[in-house]
């Protein structure tokens, strides 16, 4: 059985990839969370200890504007890797079967062998298959033509390229 899929990564796709791949990451969220608690300690020791009622608004708005500020910062971030990568934005063709997925281009193509993933994420907006840590085969969900085809692929994925556990 082949699939061929056309393939159009958008910037709100590359964002939905990289909160993905950070949140399968546990000690990202895990250092996160100790960040978040040591700075609502911090500010909570600086309110208790410190005289005037002015203490909460501050550390509430400090926190705030700390959170948006990263937000923002964020998002830029992601944006400006996306915008640096050509290749990515370049709409391609996707051939997947049995024993590889081939990327095809106007500059080329180039096939990953079913050895070559090493870990297939399923998220809500975007299909992941990574070939290394940092690398990854893009597959956004709006991409198919039906629901019906989006789960057989989807089926057809799970059954050849995601690792058994042993």
């Amino acid at each position: 059985m082949e699939y061929k899929i056309k393939v159009n990564v958008t910037v709100e796709d590359y964002k939905s990839f990289i909160f993905d791949n950070w949140m399968k990451k546990k000690i990202s969220t895990i250092l996160s969370i100790c960040i978040i608690l040591a700075a609502f300690v911090f500010f909570l020791i600086n309110f208790l200890f410190t005289e005037g009622s002015s203490i909460p608004l501050r550390t509430i708005t400090f926190v705030i504007l700390f959170f948006v500020f990263l937000i923002i910062k964020l998002s830029r971030s992601v944006v400006k890797i996306y915008n640096s990568d050509s290749l990515l934005q370049e709409g391609y063709s996707l051939i997947i079967n049995e024993t590889a997925i081939t990327s095809e281009t106007d500059r080329g193509s180039f096939s990953y062998k079913v050895d070559d993933f090493k870990e297939v994420l399923f998220g809500k907006k975007v299909i992941s298959m990574y070939v290394s840590q940092q690398k990854a085969v893009l597959i956004p969900r709006h991409c198919f033509s039906s629901k019906d085809e989006e789960n057989e692929i989807e089926n057809f994925i799970k059954t050849y390229y995601v690792k058994k556990e042993k």
